[in-house]
């Protein structure tokens, strides 16, 4: 899984904070830095969660409640 994220996007560093303070390791790509590749994820926001199975989870709260376990609807 990737988690997609801006230079200087607040919602994506408040995710990797959330995500490193939780000890929870995924790999970060730049979005501004990976254009097509965020593209071809299907990335329309940041910061984008994509799962191993193509799935995008998008928003700080979404991608908390994904790794939390917490029904994010």
């Amino acid at each position: 899984m990737k988690l997609f994220v801006g230079k200087n996007c607040i919602p994506c560093k408040m995710t990797k904070s959330w995500l490193a303070e939780n000890k929870i390791d995924v790999d970060q790509v730049v979005a501004e830095d990976n254009v097509q590749e965020a593209k071809d994820a299907g990335v329309k926001a940041l910061p984008s969660l994509v799962l191993d199975n193509g799935e995008v989870i998008q928003g700080y709260d979404k991608i908390k409640a994904y790794f939390s376990g917490e029904d994010s609807e």
